[in-house]
């Protein structure tokens, strides 16, 4: 179940920020490469003309501590889809992630 979970999740990131290197521009062999982006920069989606904003690379703390977990399990309940959403929080870990565009 958990690698379901993950597997949407990860589906979902690579259709949002389209799977494209930073500093590349689309379209066809030997395109210019754009400016490095910046933390913080925005730019618009030209597939539906939504703001989008940089995440840098980076490290950060994913998931949640035992305290956090029972307040959630408390929110979503403890049946079996309960366990099933909150599950994806455990264990809290480091992550070291490549920067990527998300919508404003």
């Amino acid at each position: 179940m958990r690698a379901i979970w993950l597997l949407v999740v990860t589906i979902l990131i690579v259709g949002v920020t389209g799977c494209s290197k930073p500093g590349v521009k689309a379209g066809h062999v030997g395109a210019k490469p754009e400016a490095a982006p910046k933390i913080g920069d925005v730019k618009i989606n030209p597939k539906d003309g939504a703001k989008m904003v940089w995440v840098p690379a980076g490290e950060f703390l994913m998931g949640s501590t035992d305290a956090q977990y029972a307040a959630a399990l408390k929110g979503f309940g403890t049946g079996q889809i309960g366990k099933f959403v909150v599950d994806s929080e455990r264990p809290q870990r480091k992550f070291n992630g490549d920067g990527y565009w998300i919508y404003k």
